[in-house]
């Protein structure tokens, strides 16, 4: 199985090789699937929900029913989702180096990706104005714990020899893990 997590995507593609007579190895595709509910733009708006709204919102002092979904929605997310794709993408790069180095230890509580200077947020809220976070910052934990809401999704794939897989829709987790 070939898992492709792109930015508004998740492909997968059920592969079968094979020994050929002649000896050498063949490749048929038994299946594939797109699922447009799941891409990296949707683990990039959940690090910013669930990691650094939170964080934005003590630092600052604002309490959860201080600003209202909208303004969260419209004003506080998107800056936040923008730094957490590029926490996100450092974050990966690191790790890939830690494993190339073979020093790579998953258990090591330390091991986080930081931006190099403060998000400033405009609330246009009239209570808070301009905001900021001060050293954004995402731990490998973090990420893990984000990861989880969307492995939580139990999808049940009917696989059809030459056709498309489609999720089973009694299977499907329709609540948003941004909601």
């Amino acid at each position: 199985m070939v898992v492709d997590f792109g930015g508004g995507t998740r492909d997968v593609a059920l592969l079968q090789f094979k020994r050929s007579v002649a000896g050498g190895v063949g490749l048929s595709c038994k299946g594939v699937s797109r699922f447009h509910r799941t891409g990296g733009s949707d683990i990039d708006l959940a690090i910013a929900h669930e990691i650094l709204l939170p964080q934005l919102m003590e630092q600052n002092g604002i309490k959860a029913l201080d600003v209202d979904f909208r303004r969260k929605r419209d004003q506080l997310l998107p800056p936040l989702a923008v730094a957490a794709q590029h926490l996100k993408e450092s974050l990966s790069n690191r790790i890939a180096h830690l494993q190339a180095l073979s020093q790579f230890d998953e258990n090591d509580p330390h091991l986080a990706s930081s931006l190099p200077s403060p998000i400033e947020v405009n609330t246009k809220h009239p209570d808070f104005g301009v905001v900021k976070l001060t050293k954004p910052t995402l731990t490998l934990q973090e990420l893990r714990k984000v990861s989880a809401l969307f492995e939580s999704s139990s999808w049940a794939l009917t696989v059809r020899q030459g056709q498309t897989w489609q999720p089973s829709s009694d299977s499907i987790n329709s609540s948003s893990p941004l909601s």
